[in-house]
């Protein structure tokens, strides 16, 4: 909310907490193979560090240490923000462990240590004496203390046009009739993929689905791509049986 005031706590930090107020912290996200992952925690201090090291610890399970810090001129100005979340991963040494909870506890005041070293040289701090190896970005070309950061969803006219490729033909046919062509949404970034009925039509190939309830095991589109069940049960419980492969495989 850019119309949102915040006011100084009496150590001058902003009062982020006062600010957020209660409510809860809700995470959707789809994961690599497509399943979609929904959860949500109630806010424990309206901190925004806080509340999202209590949703992965309380939701995901994984020990996490966030990291927030935003400095501001006495105009308003923005000096300096910025954030880290270390995590620890499974097979980490206990000697690993417990060296960043000294780095830390070392951290006194995350805003300062962003303001006066910048978040590549905070990083640096936190993670000291782990034994890393650092990325030089200046040498990839990017500005001196700047981190590469981009939005980039992950779909793409490709996984549209396999999407389209699990309707049957006739289905296809059916959207030609209807609607001239096919259009595929991506609900999560807005892209819009379209298809003209000679790109739907090319879809048709060589395929194989489920005598019982038709669902498609095996197909290869007209430019190579192929596309396989990812599961050795079909959704009706039928195995799911491609020997011989197809001819076209």
């Amino acid at each position: 909310n850019p119309a949102a005031e915040a006011e100084l706590r009496e150590d001058g930090k902003l009062n982020v907490g006062a600010l957020v107020g209660t409510g809860e912290l809700r995470v959707v996200r789809v994961l690599a193979g497509g399943e979609q992952y929904d959860s949500s925690v109630p806010l424990v201090s309206g901190e925004i560090a806080e509340d999202l090291a209590h949703y992965l610890w309380q939701s995901e399970q994984i020990a996490s240490a966030v990291l927030l810090g935003v400095r501001l001129a006495p105009d308003g100005r923005v000096e300096a923000a910025g954030g880290l979340v270390v995590q620890v991963l499974p097979d980490a040494e206990e000697e690993t462990i417990s060296r960043l909870e000294q780095n830390l506890a070392g951290v006194r005041g995350f805003t300062d240590l962003l303001a006066d070293h910048g978040l590549e040289g905070a990083a640096r701090r936190v993670l000291e004496g782990l034994g890393l190896e650092w990325t030089d970005l200046k040498a990839l070309g990017f500005a001196e203390g700047s981190i590469p950061l981009e939005f980039r969803c992950r779909c793409s006219r490709e996984k549209a046009a396999a999407a389209l490729a699990y309707f049957a033909p006739e289905e296809r046919e059916a959207m030609i009739r209807e609607d001239g062509g096919a259009e595929v949404v991506c609900h999560w970034c807005g892209e819009v993929y379209r298809f003209t009925p000679g790109e739907l039509r090319a879809l048709n190939a060589e395929e194989v689905r489920c005598s019982d309830c038709g669902e498609l095991w095996y197909k290869k589109r007209a430019d190579g791509v192929e596309i396989i069940y990812p599961d050795p049960v079909c959704n009706c419980g039928r195995t799911v049986e491609l020997e011989p492969p197809p001819a076209s495989a």
